[in-house]
């Protein structure tokens, strides 16, 4: 009964959010595409702050009022590595930055 009332305070307050910080955007559209009443720079830092500020108020929510207990670990793809080992990415950007070279015909 508890859980329950705390996932729906949660998910309240994440639509809360949600709708919120979304319905600035019609908002913002108007004022510099509708009406040319900001100049265009204003309009991309005005996009870009709303952006940040719905994102990361969102995951800041969900990520301090989840419990830990209810965060999981996917599993890795079949014949993964631990996701302790960190010679893969390595490996991988090696792979990327080897086939570069050999397309540009910069050999080392």
């Amino acid at each position: 009964q508890r859980a329950n009332a705390a996932n729906a305070a949660t998910f309240n307050r994440l639509f809360f959010v949600v709708c919120v910080t979304w319905s600035l955007y019609p908002f913002i559209w108007i004022a510099t595409v509708g009406l040319r009443a900001v100049p265009f720079r204003m309009e991309a830092y005005m996009f870009s702050a709303l952006d940040v500020i719905s994102k990361a108020s969102f995951g800041i929510i969900f990520l301090t009022t989840v419990p830990k207990a209810h965060h999981r670990i996917l599993p890795l793809p079949e014949g993964g590595k631990d996701s302790n080992e960190r010679t893969k990415p390595k490996a991988m950007f090696d792979g990327m930055l080897n086939r570069r070279r050999g397309r540009s015909g910069g050999q080392e």
